[in-house]
């Protein structure tokens, strides 16, 4: 299973299919990221089988409202290998998600510029460092801690 968020409109569908092939490759329960990306960017693969284990034994609230976390808080009960993403990906001082007025403003202003929905996101990336003015709008935005 694949799992993007709907506050993330810039899906990197390309590292999502890596990500993908290297998962039915290693066979595990779940496929960590062996970078930081830019907030917004993230694509997780995990087994069905480990989202039915979390289901079963993540009931605190943390674990309902963002359905992968048991897992990460909780490493050692899922089978996990490590992909490396592309290193024009490794760009974690970007923001490219949805959840403030200034994330909107920014998204707006690289949307408007593409006029395209399947930009890929190493094209959004090269653009934001290209315009850091654009990269800026949000740039101070702190990420809410999960509780």
């Amino acid at each position: 299973m694949i799992r993007v968020t709907a506050d993330c409109p810039f899906v990197d569908y390309e590292m999502a299919s890596g990500i993908v092939d290297f998962i039915k490759q290693q066979q595990v329960d779940i496929v960590d990221l062996g970078a930081t990306l830019p907030r917004g960017l993230a694509v997780e693969a995990i087994s069905y089988s480990a989202l039915q284990y979390i289901d079963q034994h993540g009931q605190e609230p943390r674990h309902r409202e963002h359905v992968t976390y048991y897992a990460y808080e909780y490493k050692d009960q899922f089978t996990r290998a490590t992909y490396q993403p592309p290193k024009n990906r490794l760009h974690p001082e970007l923001r490219i998600t949805l959840d403030t007025e200034e994330d909107y403003t920014m998204l707006a202003a690289v949307a408007q510029h593409f006029n395209d929905p399947y930009i890929p996101s190493s094209e959004v990336i090269k653009y934001l460092l290209e315009h850091p003015e654009i990269a800026a709008l949000n740039a101070h935005v702190e990420q809410k801690p999960v509780i």
